[in-house]
């Protein structure tokens, strides 16, 4: 089971908001934002990056409170 970050609608918000959230861990805060997933191409990348060595639970975390960005997750990768 993993765990990945996503922002479709507003990116650099989504890539904030998770700075803010990790903002004590020093530079896994930078590591984290930096793997926000931020267009439906990320999305896919993200999958492929987990399922290839076998991960079969990936649980994808919104960044924003825009509820849109759940449908365009959905959108994006069914």
């Amino acid at each position: 089971m993993a765990l990945a970050y996503f922002s479709l609608g507003d990116p650099d918000q989504g890539r904030a908001n998770v700075g803010n959230y990790y903002a004590g861990s020093g530079e896994f805060a930078d590591l984290v934002m930096s793997g926000v997933c931020g267009t439906p191409e990320a999305l896919k990348a993200t999958i492929s990056s987990y399922t290839d060595p076998g991960v079969d639970e990936l649980i994808f975390n919104p960044d924003t409170d825009d509820v849109d960005d759940i449908k365009r997750l959905g959108d994006s990768v069914f």
